[in-house]
């Protein structure tokens, strides 16, 4: 008796702690198409954005533009004392880039997207 009194007295507590959430529908303010989304006229839609990298070395070699977190974008193969433009597209959110080369390795912040840098 006493066990069915505790399995009844769960059963009730269970069901009647749970309560589902109404929804009365969008908010005033929330636009239901793409109609009536208003949108800053300066908004930018792009994801991504083109860098222009040039690059010289002292010598030949391999050099590679990657993320802060390791995603590889491009990889050259530099020829001594001779500059070489690198065109490529990244996520928009990135700030900086991680250059590469002969085991020397150096931040750049990507400003407006044309940079310039020179190993040694």
């Amino acid at each position: 008796m006493r066990k069915l009194l505790i399995l009844t007295f769960s059963l009730v507590v269970l069901f009647t702690a749970c309560k589902k959430d109404v929804n009365e529908g969008p908010t005033p303010d929330t636009p239901t198409n793409m109609e009536n989304l208003k949108v800053a006229a300066d908004f930018n839609w792009k994801t991504t954005r083109d860098i222009q990298l040039t690059l010289t070395s002292k010598t030949n070699s391999l050099a590679e533009v990657s993320s802060l977190d390791g995603a590889s974008y491009q990889k050259a193969f530099l020829k001594m004392d001779t500059p070489y433009t690198l065109q490529f597209s990244i996520p928009s959110f990135e700030t900086k880039v991680i250059v590469r080369y002969m085991g020397q390795s150096a931040t750049l912040d990507l400003g407006n997207g044309t940079l310039n840098h020179q190993f040694e």
